[in-house]
């Protein structure tokens, strides 16, 4: 909350930044997770428990994918005075497996359920999201893990590095895998490494990345307690956003819109606004 308040950065249509929060329902403070909702964000699913693997079997998906997504409804719509309503089941639609670590039965879960999207398999390159109608896009030192297709389901990919780095990665300007979630280095380090990974800067590595390049959404992975740890933090956050939107046509977006805006693309001067509602901000 500290951190949407403080920014003022605004993109092509005007809004302010919006995040997408991959939530567990342990420990859950549901006041905030509503009050994130309320204010335009999106909230998508984590498990109940974050004990979830590559073995676990289906109806254990179940319990862990459709009861967080019923708690989080149901638990949301008492404790927020603002409103009675809660968050309905409808708008959680995406899903974040606890460690990257999934399987074709949390798919099939998540097809039958009804989600939109998925967002637990990583790449070796950047990807745009892509259908599940045909198999997933794996890396190729982690195996081939899923064998079925989930026809409807969205995967909503991001890079990732080897099984050394089993994380979300940029690049550095020499071309190294680099963790960003909850990246280390100074805060001019990692802003620069930042900057570079959307795409305006250069390397002899690499050329075009992504605002210069194929223009696949650029993803800033952060767990919440990372970002408000030091004030130096919220203000590189902020100097990244500011530059970001000193380019032309950037939208901020949820990966709720970003996996639907795949379905239809568009150009930027065909968008509609509506379709990219602004974020409020509002105090609890």
């Amino acid at each position: 909350f500290l951190l949407h308040c403080q920014l003022v950065e605004r993109d092509h249509f005007g809004c302010k930044p919006k995040f997408t929060f991959f939530t567990q329902t342990n420990d859950n403070q549901y006041q905030f997770t509503k009050q994130l909702y309320l204010e335009g964000h999106e909230v998508a699913l984590h498990s109940v428990s974050h004990n979830t693997g590559v073995s676990t079997d289906k109806h254990t998906w179940e319990k862990e994918i459709v009861k967080a997504r019923g708690y989080i409804a149901a638990l949301s719509a008492s404790l927020v005075p603002l409103t009675l309503s809660r968050i309905p089941e409808s708008e959680i639609v995406g899903f974040r497996a606890p460690d990257l670590k999934y399987n074709d039965a949390m798919l099939e879960v998540l097809h039958e359920r009804g989600f939109l999207y998925d967002s637990s398999i990583p790449t070796d390159a950047q990807q745009y999201p892509y259908t599940l109608d045909h198999g997933a896009i794996e890396q190729e030192w982690r195996g081939r893990v899923i064998n079925q297709s989930h026809p409807g389901l969205w995967e909503v990919a991001y890079r990732r590095g080897c099984h050394v780095i089993p994380l979300p990665t940029l690049v550095d300007e020499e071309g190294h895998s680099v963790t960003v979630q909850d990246p280390s280095g100074s805060s001019e380090e990692i802003l620069q490494l930042l900057k570079h990974n959307f795409g305006v800067a250069r390397s002899r590595f690499h050329t075009d990345l992504h605002y210069n390049g194929d223009r696949s959404p650029f993803f800033i992975p952060l767990t919440a307690s990372w970002a408000v740890q030091t004030e130096d933090r919220l203000s590189l956050l902020e100097s990244l956003l500011q530059y970001i939107t000193s380019r032309d046509n950037v939208v901020f977006a949820s990966m709720k819109e970003i996996a639907a805006y795949a379905k239809k693309p568009v150009k930027v001067s065909e968008m509609v606004s509506g379709d990219y509602t602004c974020v409020t901000s509002t105090v609890t």
